[in-house]
């Protein structure tokens, strides 16, 4: 992933290849979406929201998720 600008600059030359071949580079940015900040499927309480204690085994621990709307993404999980 690229959050800060030292990871933006190792990928320079990369990018700078891919302009030299006359193309555009981009990035595909991912998301969680209603599943972020949840325990993995492969867990005890698979999609339960994070806990405090959770933090310890899941990094990052556990942030407020936003949805665009109050429609859950089944199961467990948070709205």
């Amino acid at each position: 992933g690229i959050w800060s600008d030292e990871h933006a600059e190792a990928i320079r030359p990369t990018v700078d290849f891919i302009r030299g071949q006359g193309c555009v580079p981009g990035i595909q940015l991912a998301h969680a979406g209603r599943k972020a900040s949840c325990r993995p499927p492969n867990v005890e309480r698979p999609g339960a929201p994070l806990t405090a204690a959770d933090a310890k085994e899941f990094s990052p621990g556990p942030w407020e998720t936003v949805a665009p709307s109050a429609v859950s993404a089944g199961g467990p999980f948070p709205t």
